[in-house]
């Protein structure tokens, strides 16, 4: 009987969580692109991991501290960048530096120090090609995550959670302590920095997609083991191929009433399906985001869009069999792995 009763109240704390994640990212994109931001798409991608399963809101002063802490670690990108026109190899052994002490302190949260990773590859990168490339892009990811954090505040004032959602559970990982962390640092330098060091002399653009990949699955030195090399490729291959029927939609009325009905039925499908049972549930927050990502990317170009999808993918195949074999042969040679019965 107990069992009976309960059942109506999950089922209304799953659709109110279901509801706040669609509106909110929704509400991000629509306001995003309506202050008239460069990268609108950038503002719901923030919001899906700040309302996927299992969030919680952050309150006024965590979302502050969000802000302040992504302009900081932003700022010592940008000042990277400042200093990459006229002290290119004192800028790139600073680079290799942060890549080894990012891999080396664990202690610091592991979303932290990929962040500074990236904007310390990212912006020197972008200052190469223009000087102040790096702080224009910098303010864009800024605002864009001041409109996720404002509309995910809202929405949890608006619907709040009524109830604790049970998420499945999910395997940890071992302890650093089975490792030695210098080895595994020493292999995270030897993957990264070769190809950190290839795009600050040659710049293929075209390609910085497939560098952030190889830096973000580089911070993983056991990802040759892992099964989530193929939950990547699927993931980013179906929400390329939403976005690019969402796209064709798009030409046949473009405009701003349908562009929103569009978004918000893919929204739905996305958001439903992250939220269900099915085993294939953790796979549609990346094919959600790898959705806004390739929208911003064909909204901004001339090209065929089928083409930038099959660059998109091929990029990313590129970076994930690199990235596997690298550490396969490296781990071979430099186990870092303690007391490991081979």
């Amino acid at each position: 009987m107990s069992d009976k009763l309960a059942l109506p109240s999950v089922q209304f704390s799953q659709t109110t969580a279901i509801t706040r994640s669609l509106l909110g990212v929704v509400l991000s994109l629509l306001i995003a692109t309506a202050a008239g931001l460069l990268t609108p798409q950038t503002a719901p991608i923030f919001a899906v991991f700040l309302l996927s399963p299992g969030s919680k809101a952050l309150g006024i002063k965590k979302s502050l501290g969000a802000v302040a802490v992504l302009f900081f670690l932003g700022l010592g990108g940008v000042l990277l960048g400042s200093m990459i026109q006229d002290f290119m190899v004192e800028s790139i052994l600073i680079v290799g530096l942060i890549i080894f002490w990012s891999l080396r302190l664990v202690s610091i949260p592991e979303p932290i120090r990929l962040m500074f990773l990236i904007y310390s590859i990212l912006f020197p990168l972008l200052s190469l090609t223009f000087e102040l490339l790096a702080p224009f892009v910098f303010m864009e990811i800024l605002m864009n995550l001041g409109i996720a954090l404002i509309v995910a505040q809202l929405a949890f004032i608006l619907l709040p959670e009524s109830s604790p959602m049970s998420l499945p559970a999910t395997s940890q990982q071992q302890g650093s302590s089975t490792f030695n962390l210098d080895k595994i640092a020493l292999n995270g330098l030897i993957v990264i920095f070769p190809v950190v060091i290839l795009f600050f002399f040659y710049r293929p653009n075209n390609l910085i997609l497939t560098l952030i990949y190889i830096v973000m699955l580089g911070m993983d030195p056991l990802i040759y083991k892992s099964k989530k090399v193929f939950v990547i490729l699927l993931a980013n291959l179906f929400g390329g191929i939403v976005a690019v029927v969402a796209y064709n939609l798009l030409t046949i009325s473009p405009t701003f009433f349908f562009y929103s009905i569009v978004l918000l039925a893919a929204s739905a499908f996305f958001t439903f399906n992250m939220y269900s049972d099915k085993k294939t549930r953790d796979m549609y927050p990346m094919a959600y985001r790898t959705f806004f990502v390739v929208m911003g990317v064909v909204s901004s170009t001339t090209d065929q869009v089928e083409g930038k999808l099959v660059d998109r993918l091929l990029g990313i195949i590129l970076a994930v069999v690199y990235v596997v074999l690298a550490y396969h042969v490296l781990n071979i040679f430099n186990n870092p792995r303690i007391n490991e019965k081979v």
